[in-house]
């Protein structure tokens, strides 16, 4: 799945294979050449007055002289050529802030691509269906990352590599989870690697393939896009966007590696989310007696395997749970409301501090 050896700048392993890859960086680093790109971009936009946090994606587009316009007709956004070397970049209103300035961002990358007007012109989604459309995209996410959090702005030593910290961070920019985590994986000092895996539901295993993998600065092992996440990790437990995961598992040659995870957008006509994740050496693996792990789900519907034990703190003046979470798991398992309201009504004396009402379902 990976092997061991010398890896390049942003820890891919491969080669290169994506025409207008090889048309932007010619004999160069693609990496290397569209971060340069992207930051040269930046410079010349901030000398201007452009700045933030939030950085708009699309008042770096007008000084561009990209014209970006709304569409309820695109899926998220796409870019045209209008001639002369000109573009416009049409957008999806109705999605949320993050994802309209993460999505005009991405567009913008794909504008520092030589063969822009000839390709981009024809993409209307992008599926994540041709074996080397990732490097293209990727490349574009790096642009985006660089455009939306520029140097300087994010600080490395507040950059541990966390799931939670990341959301945090893409509610502080307005951009997407996805620019967030290469924009920490470039500035950490941390060994770990991040990636972006996908289900495919026509598969016989029905489990999750990375489509993309990126280390950080000092990541020493090259990864392989396209490889098989672990059957039973928490990826397959970020059911929805939002859901995360977060685990001990074995992962590249075996070792124990922390794994942290989150479901994003899907791609367009998917219906099950994609999967964002980080991964750095987690020691022996051995479980801490008094770790608490935070996770974002739907507690009515406990994910993985085993026992699981759901307790909710309820108030002992009422009966019924009318609202917030105690309704919804009145609504699930009735039975569990039942038994509550017979031991308030014939155990008052049990009613103190560390005691409760338990129901097995």
């Amino acid at each position: 799945m990976v092997t061991r050896g010398n890896a390049s700048e942003a820890g891919i392993s491969g080669k290169w294979t994506n025409r207008s890859v090889l048309a932007l960086a010619q004999d160069a680093d693609p990496i290397a050449t569209v971060i340069t790109k992207a930051r040269a971009l930046v410079f010349q936009a901030m000398e201007t007055g452009w700045s933030g946090p939030p950085y708009d994606p699309i008042a770096l587009a007008g000084l561009m002289g990209i014209e970006v316009s709304p569409s309820k007709d695109v899926l998220d956004a796409r870019t045209f050529s209008t001639g002369g070397g000109r573009f416009r970049i049409d957008f999806n209103p109705n999605r949320s802030s993050g994802r309209i300035n993460y999505s005009v961002a991405h567009e913008l990358g794909h504008s520092l691509f030589p063969d822009c007007a000839e390709i981009v012109r024809h993409r209307i989604k992008h599926s994540g269906a041709t074996r080397d459309e990732w490097q293209l995209e990727m490349l574009c996410n790096l642009a985006a990352a660089e455009m939306l959090m520029p140097v300087g702005t994010l600080h490395r030593d507040d950059l541990e590599p966390s799931i939670d910290h990341l959301l945090e961070l893409r509610k502080q920019y307005a951009v997407s989870s996805e620019a967030v985590l290469l924009r920490i994986l470039r500035l950490t000092n941390r060994n770990c690697f991040g990636f972006v895996a996908r289900k495919e539901p026509d598969s016989e295993t029905g489990r999750y393939e990375i489509d993309y993998a990126v280390g950080s600065r000092n990541w020493r092992a090259p990864l392989e896009d396209r490889f098989v996440v672990p059957e039973h990790s928490v990826v397959s437990q970020c059911t929805a966007i939002g859901f995360t995961g977060k685990a001990r598992e074995k992962w590249l040659e075996g070792d124990i590696w922390n794994v942290e995870a989150v479901g994003i957008p899907p791609y367009p006509g998917r219906s099950y989310p994609r999967v964002l994740g980080i991964g750095f050496p987690g020691g022996t693996g051995e479980n801490p007696g008094e770790e608490i792990t935070y996770l974002r789900g739907d507690a009515t519907a406990p994910r993985g395997s085993g026992f699981r034990l759901l307790a909710h703190i309820v108030s002992d003046k009422g009966m019924i749970w009318g609202a917030g979470f105690g309704r919804a798991v009145r609504k699930k398992w009735p039975p569990v409301q039942e038994e509550f309201a017979k031991w308030t009504m014939g155990s008052r004396a049990d009613f103190h501090l560390g005691n409760g009402c338990l129901s097995s379902l």
